[in-house]
């Protein structure tokens, strides 16, 4: 019997979004609800690499096959993923915030004066903003019209995004249902690890860590597959702002750089709204 996949995730995120516990912002002079606003920003985009970084892992591992960009496939599921059929306003906010995260990113590049690397397996930072809103809004045209307005998306292309949109879901669903082990039943091959922190990344080490984030993530979602290999997932400091995917040693990496850039990426916009 076909497991919804949503639903699956939606119950991984239940339990990190209840353990949340506070993210020291130092010194930022932030209101209440502006580090709330950092927190959820974080989390939002830390989920939606989490997802990203499995669906490389199960193509991998599962063996599925895929026609085009693998890069851009991973990043459909991790948005098919974030968007359950009753969605909340948590869920909702978490896949809107992964979506400003591809936009503050290329924001900061042009302020870096940093040229696009047009050759990269990834697409552009702006792109895969504008691919993650198109799928939001084919998800629910009504529910989400602000948001295409919000971001310009022109109509001709909202109309392929429905498509877009049904595309995404019928080809994972289609891909990972054979995979999905019984009711009950869980794959005993996954195990989370987290390493020492560099100096100056404790905070993003500790968010990590005290969340469970990515242990909720790695039972919830990845031991529900027939999985071969036993997968490591693990967050350590990396020197840059990154997470990946290691087919030779079957591990998931989760860099505490990146959380940090996030929370970099929210303080900035916040103080660049700010009267």
């Amino acid at each position: 019997m076909f497991v919804p996949l949503r639903f699956l995730a939606m119950a991984a995120l239940a339990v990190p979004l209840a353990l949340l516990s506070p993210l020291r912002v130092q010194a930022q002079d932030l209101s209440d609800e502006e580090v709330e606003e950092v927190h959820d920003f974080i989390m939002g985009n830390i989920v939606f690499i989490l997802f990203h970084e499995f669906g490389h892992a199960l193509i991998s591992e599962l063996s599925l096959p895929v026609l085009g960009r693998e890069e851009d496939a991973v990043d459909a599921l991790a948005t098919v993923l974030l968007l359950p059929d009753d969605p909340s306003e948590e869920t909702d906010q978490m896949v809107m915030d992964a979506m400003d995260g591809w936009f503050l990113s290329d924001d900061y590049m042009v302020n870096e004066g940093e040229d696009p690397i047009m050759w990269d397996e990834h697409g552009l930072d702006l792109q895969r903003a504008y691919q993650v809103a198109c799928l939001i809004y084919g998800s629910d045209p009504d529910g989400f019209s602000d948001l295409a307005d919000s971001v310009e998306l022109p109509e001709d292309r909202r109309e392929t995004c429905l498509d877009d949109w049904d595309q995404a879901q019928s080809a994972w669903f289609g891909l990972l249902e054979p995979h999905i082990l019984d009711e009950g039943v869980r794959s005993k091959g996954i195990q989370v690890i987290h390493e020492p922190a560099a100096p100056g990344l404790e905070e993003a080490a500790d968010f990590l860590r005290e969340t469970e984030l990515i242990e909720v993530m790695a039972t919830e979602v990845l031991s529900r597959f027939d999985i071969p290999e036993r997968i490591t997932v693990a967050t350590t400091s990396c020197g840059e702002p990154n997470a990946f995917w290691d087919a030779e040693e079957a591990r998931i990496t989760i860099c505490y750089e990146l959380a940090d850039f996030y929370r970099e990426l929210i303080i900035e916009d916040i103080k660049n709204r700010s009267p």
